[in-house]
Order: structure tokens, then sequence, then C-alpha cells
């Protein structure tokens, strides 16, 4: 059964949305080390989940649209 573009679409915004989590998350955590903000490091560590949590559902897509192609 082959992948359709729709599939790959969701597994494409998916990817792009953590980028770019991961992207404020490192700007944060750099600002909170030369700012020596203690708030916005604890936030930073507190939202990693969400990054932790896109990461596991892309896995589990890829693992799905690559049993589904053989």
């Amino acid at each position: 059964m082959p992948v359709r573009a729709e599939e790959l679409g969701h597994l494409k915004e998916m990817l792009i949305k953590m980028a770019g989590l991961v992207e404020l998350s490192i700007k944060n955590s750099v600002r909170s080390l030369t700012e020596r903000d203690s708030e916005l490091a604890r936030k930073v560590i507190e939202d990693d989940h969400i990054v932790n949590t896109y990461d596991v559902k892309i896995d589990e897509e890829c693992i799905r649209l690559l049993a589904l192609k053989q």
C-alpha cells in the first residue's frame, strides 16, 4: 500500500512544529544563561515535555508508515 501525500504532509507538519519549538527552546536557553534568568530556564525545562511528545509521535508515525509500505 503506497504512502499517501496527505500522510507525508502530516508528518512534515509535525516535524516543522517540533523544529520550531526546539529553535525557541535553544534561543530561550541561551537567553536565560546570558541574562541569568532562572524563571526562563525553568520554563525551558518545563516545556521540554512538549518536544519529547512530538518526538514520540513522529517516531510512531514513521514506524506506522514504514509498516504500511511493506
